[in-house]
């Protein structure tokens, strides 16, 4: 099988001329949306938070910033997030109310806690689920720091925590409550990780960088048990090594379906630009042979560099992916992606006719396109991203797409919502999770202002036009 799926330079003209083109064989759909006069499902929530928003609390210092987001028992969330305390950064883990206010019996009755590595410094949280052990709610934490004689640069490690439903640190996990990860020979590249738990594992997927050779990348699976010893189960060693044909490569995201299989997504670098690659594992860590080329399906537009971010599976077990893709002489006008695969790795005839749907945000912005992803409580595609504001910053914006890969009409305007384009900017990393009784959109952003970093996170209305109630 030829893992790479080409696109056609018809499509590209489309999105130069901003008109959506029909849809045929390895074609893209590219759409260019107005996004003015904002319908109701995708505007900000007011009865969240003050107005649709909470800060994070002023942990110490002013710097804050969220990284992921997890549902919790009743509809709370825990924040993965980082803080500055005496210009020390922090690892940081708060739990907020449904209705997006701070949990004070959480942390000591603050909402929150701080933290360091063992021997680290300049900690942050990363990526944040729940874990049920014992009949108890344990909440995990990925997160990563530097070693003493580092300020801030490489080497960079990566950290597995696990706090009991409180926010205390549960000594019966490794090495009282905290595990390092390593690739030896190479840094963690922060902002990688992924985390998802179950009733018997926790598996981190990260990409590291050689500390002798700038521009080579490899990437790992672990499992951890519940003591948090990494399983010799999984591959012999705990561990499962992830590399495209010899290419150096990134992971950013992973799904896992307990006892069948993982997939992961993120990118190759090859001789002909970046391609978007999915991969999948066994259960036990071995490559899954029936999946794509030998547990790989690598993708690219023609004269496209393409990176995929957030990674979901759909009811019937597709791997359903959301990304980036620009043009090799371009440093931005970065499109938003969304592309399904089959269940053994192959383009999927059912969504946009096996092709990729890449839709224009309006914006020049280096970070912009698809960054996270959902899929909702109906099974739509709930996507994140970047896109310009009035200010010449970044505010966020949100997608959401049907079973076949056409924006939903009844989201924001012609699928899009442009969300909080009063604020001066906002910056990566962001993070999405819903509230599944409320349909709420719980969103994880961060905003540059010339006092520093603060993290936030904002309810958007989720629901249908026909479920919200009238004005």
């Amino acid at each position: 099988m030829n893992s790479t799926a080409p696109v056609s330079s018809d499509s590209i003209a489309a999105w130069v001329t901003g008109i959506s083109s029909g849809f045929s064989p390895n074609e893209c759909t590219i759409m260019s949306i107005n996004h003015s006069n904002l319908a109701h499902p995708g505007e900000l929530d007011l009865e969240f938070g003050d107005n649709g928003r909470s800060v994070l609390p002023a942990f110490a210092d002013q710097d804050r910033m969220t990284g992921g987001l997890c549902l919790a028992a009743g509809e709370h969330f825990f924040v993965a997030a980082h803080a500055s305390e005496r210009l020390i950064a922090k690892y940081a883990l708060c739990k907020f109310r449904p209705d997006g206010a701070l949990e004070t019996s959480f942390g000591g009755n603050s909402g929150f806690i701080l933290g360091e590595y063992p021997s680290e410094r300049n900690a942050q949280g990363e990526a944040v689920r729940t874990q049920a052990h014992g009949g108890q709610e344990k909440i995990v934490l990925v997160g990563s720091a530097f070693p003493p004689q580092v300020e801030f640069g490489v080497p960079v490690t990566l950290w597995v925590s696990r706090f009991s439903a409180d926010g205390l640190l549960d000594p019966g996990f490794a090495d009282q409550g905290h595990r390092r990860l390593d690739v030896a020979g190479h840094a963690y590249t922060q902002g990688s990780a992924a985390l998802f738990c179950d009733d018997q594992y926790t598996y981190v997927s990260a990409t590291f960088q050689s500390l002798t050779q700038a521009a080579s990348f490899v990437s790992r699976v672990f499992r951890l048990d519940l003591e948090g010893n990494l399983d010799p189960a999984f591959n012999g060693t705990g561990f499962a090594h992830i590399q495209h044909s010899g290419s150096p490569t990134r992971i950013s995201a992973m799904a896992v379906l307990p006892r069948a299989r993982i997939l992961l997504a993120g990118s190759a670098s090859m001789a002909n630009g970046e391609h978007g690659l999915f991969a999948s594992l066994n259960d036990d860590g071995t490559p899954d042979r029936s999946f794509g080329d030998g547990g790989y399906a690598a993708f690219q537009a023609i004269g496209l560099h393409t990176e995929l971010h957030g990674l979901v599976i759909t009811p019937d077990g597709k791997p359903l992916a959301v990304g980036r893709t620009r043009s090799e002489n371009s440093t931005s006008d970065n499109l938003g992606l969304v592309y399904r695969l089959s269940q053994e790795g192959q383009p999927d005839i059912d969504f946009n006719q096996g092709n990729p749907v890449l839709t224009s945000l309006g914006h020049t912005v280096p970070g912009g396109g698809w960054l996270a992803a959902i899929l909702d409580s109906s099974s739509l595609l709930v996507t994140l991203g970047a896109a310009p504001n009035v200010h010449g910053g970044e505010s966020f914006v949100l997608g959401r797409y049907s079973i076949d890969g056409a924006l939903d009409p009844s989201f924001g305007v012609e699928g899009l919502a442009y969300v909080d384009q009063d604020n001066i900017s906002t910056i990566a990393p962001y993070s999405l999770i819903q509230q599944a009784a409320s349909r709420r959109l719980v969103v994880g952003l961060n905003y540059l202002s010339p006092q520093g970093f603060t993290g936030h996170v904002a309810g958007v209305h989720g629901m249908s036009g026909a479920d919200l109630p009238t004005r």
